[in-house]
């Protein structure tokens, strides 16, 4: 069994600009499944170029895409805004 599940979903970090792949979740059934954003309510992942935590949380039909800066156990929110998050074909 897994500890968690990829989600289908990449991003532009909102500090640095660089690109946030390999987002995941633990609001499923966690077999390294890899799922749509649209069903589940929140996945995470951490900017590759400067290290920025990305939580992106559902909120209702719209998504808020939290950025977070981490140091040892202390967590600044940087940057926090609603994203629009189309379906793909």
């Amino acid at each position: 069994m897994g500890m968690f599940d990829w989600v289908d979903y990449e991003c532009t970090c909102d500090i640095c600009k660089g690109k946030v792949t390999g987002f995941q979740t633990k609001d499923s059934d966690r077999l390294l499944a890899l799922l749509s954003p649209f069903d589940i309510g929140n996945f995470y992942s951490v900017c590759n170029k400067c290290g920025c935590w990305v939580d992106i949380k559902r909120d209702g039909e719209s998504f808020v895409k939290t950025t977070y800066s981490i140091k040892g156990w202390k967590k600044k929110v940087l940057k926090e805004r609603k994203v629009k998050i189309r379906r793909k074909k």
